[in-house]
C-alpha cells in the first residue's frame, strides 16, 4: 500500500493564442518558481525518505520537479505518459474552443492531431500503475499537470465528476491531491491541498481552460 502525492506543476508563462511548441515548452514564471520553492520547504520539513520524483517531461513540470528535487535530495525520473493532455496541435484554429467543449462532454471525441480525454485518461492511468508496481518506497511523490489529472479523477471517482468538471473547477498550481493505492486500485484522500502557499502565491480562483 503506497501514497502518491500527486502536484500540479508550479505557474507557466502563458500567452493569450499560443503555438503547440510554445504551449508545450513554456518554462516557469517567477511566481512559478517561489511557488514550487514553497511547497520543497513544505516537504522537506515532512518528508525525509524521498529518493525519487516522477515527472512529466514538459519543461513546466519538469522545473517545478527539480526545485523539490533540489530541497529534497531526490532524482527526477521523467516518466512520457504523464504529460498533458493534447487537445490538438493546431492550437491556432478557430475550432479550438468548439473542439475543448466536445471533448469535456464527450471523452472519445479526438480532435485533429490530437487525443480524446479517454485515450490521455488510459496512459495516464497506466503511467501511475506502473510507478506504483515499480516503487518500493511507501510514499512517491509525482509532478504532473492539471487538466490530465482532473480527468483520471473523474474517471476514477465517478461521483466526484461533475465536482471535477473543468467548467466548475481546476487544479491550483502546486496542489497537492493525494491518493491510497494498492494492487492498481486507488482511494482519494486529499485534494487540490494549497496550504503549503502564501495568499500571495496563490492562485486567483477563476477557471480557465488551461493546461
Amino acid at each position: 500500500m503506497r501514497r502518491l502525492f500527486i502536484v500540479r506543476h508550479a505557474e507557466k508563462l502563458a500567452k493569450a493564442r499560443e503555438t503547440y511548441r510554445e504551449n508545450y515548452y513554456a518554462r516557469l514564471t517567477r511566481t512559478g518558481t517561489k511557488q514550487a520553492t514553497a511547497l520543497a520547504d513544505q516537504l522537506s520539513s515532512v518528508k525525509k525518505d524521498l529518493r525519487r520524483i516522477y515527472s512529466s517531461p514538459q519543461p513546466r513540470a519538469r522545473r517545478t520537479a527539480e526545485i523539490l528535487a533540489k530541497r529534497l535530495n531526490a532524482r527526477v525520473v521523467t516518466v512520457p505518459d504523464l504529460r498533458e493532455r493534447l487537445l490538438s496541435r493546431r492550437r491556432h484554429d478557430t475550432d479550438l474552443k468548439k473542439w475543448w467543449e466536445k471533448s469535456r462532454q464527450d471523452w472519445n471525441f479526438a480532435a485533429p492531431e490530437g487525443e480524446s480525454v479517454n485515450m490521455a485518461i488510459k496512459r495516464f492511468l497506466g503511467a501511475l500503475r506502473k510507478i506504483e508496481k515499480k516503487e518500493d518506497a511507501e510514499e512517491v511523490l509525482i509532478v504532473t499537470h492539471g487538466r490530465v489529472t482532473q480527468f483520471a479523477l473523474a474517471k476514477l471517482f465517478p461521483k466526484l465528476k461533475k465536482r471535477l468538471d473543468p467548467k466548475r473547477f481546476s487544479l491550483d498550481e502546486t496542489a497537492v491531491t493525494v491518493l491510497r493505492s494498492h494492487s492498481g486500485k486507488f482511494r482519494l484522500l486529499r485534494l487540490n491541498d494549497t496550504g503549503h502557499l502564501p495568499p500571495s502565491l496563490r492562485q486567483r480562483k477563476k477557471v480557465q481552460n488551461k493546461d
